[in-house]
């Protein structure tokens, strides 16, 4: 059985940008001792956004993403994390959606009542 895959490449099609691709870690495929030091230090209670510069610091590897169209390509986000920011909404909410797919981690808020 082959192992699963660690990386992804998409391309930004889906939000109207045939263009443009990132590349980034799928959680599934990476080993145990990775995920636990990308996401060892993060915090239960952090806000929403905090999460998504972590997530995006973290997982994304490579992309030709611009500022504005015919720009130079922006630093990815684990040199420079506003660049995150200075990405259209849409483009966020569609990776974070990309990224955060078949994790493989359960849903454990209501853990509790099954226990």
């Amino acid at each position: 059985m082959p192992l699963p895959r660690s990386k992804r490449r998409i391309t930004m099609e889906a939000v109207g940008s045939p263009e443009y691709w990132v590349e980034f870690r799928v959680i599934t495929g990476m080993k145990f001792d990775d995920v636990k030091r990308l996401f060892g230090d993060a915090k239960e209670d952090a806000p929403p956004d905090e999460y998504i510069y972590d997530l995006f610091k973290n997982l994304v590897l490579d992309w030709n993403l611009p500022e504005e169209e015919g720009g130079e390509v922006m630093p990815l986000p684990r040199e420079q994390s506003s660049s995150v920011g200075k990405l259209p909404n849409s483009y966020v909410s569609y990776l974070v959606q990309e990224m955060s797919e078949d994790t493989g981690v359960p849903d454990t808020e209501n853990l509790d009542e099954i226990s």
